[in-house]
């Protein structure tokens, strides 16, 4: 992770060679944000230290006996193992999802998931699933 995260360049190869799925890549700066933009069947907009982290699951999973096109699923989920950001080296923690993502409140009720973010940025790599009976 760290070479992709060192490298914008590194990132966007990675991404277009080892995804299955992505046609093209390439790395946006919007706001003082940076995003890697990947496009196949659909455009997807990733922050950085999202695909950093993907990215590089991706990669290592190659070395594995999991299909291809099994691998980007699987690298989402051991986003959840993350202790530290693979862009700024900060601790991922729990917490409660902000609107820093743009999502409304629907209704007064509405509780926000719990994810695993980055302190120092604000990027949540994983949204932590609530029990049946603790979202009714």
């Amino acid at each position: 992770m760290s070479a992709l995260a060192d490298s914008p360049d590194a990132l966007v190869e990675a991404a277009q060679q080892d995804v299955a799925g992505i046609d093209a890549a390439r790395v946006e700066v919007l706001d003082d944000e940076t995003y890697l933009v990947v496009s196949g069947e659909s455009t997807a907009w990733l922050p950085s230290p999202v695909a950093v982290a993907e990215v590089g699951a991706v990669q290592a999973l190659a070395d594995t006996d999991l299909p291809a096109a099994n691998r980007e699923l699987a690298a989402h989920a051991l986003c959840a193992f993350l202790d530290t950001c693979p862009v700024c080296g900060d601790d991922v923690v729990e917490g409660q999802a902000d609107d820093c993502c743009g999502h409304t409140v629907p209704d007064p009720s509405y509780e926000p998931p719990t994810v695993l973010a980055c302190e120092n940025c604000g990027v949540a790599f994983y949204t932590l699933e609530q029990p049946a009976e603790a979202a009714e």
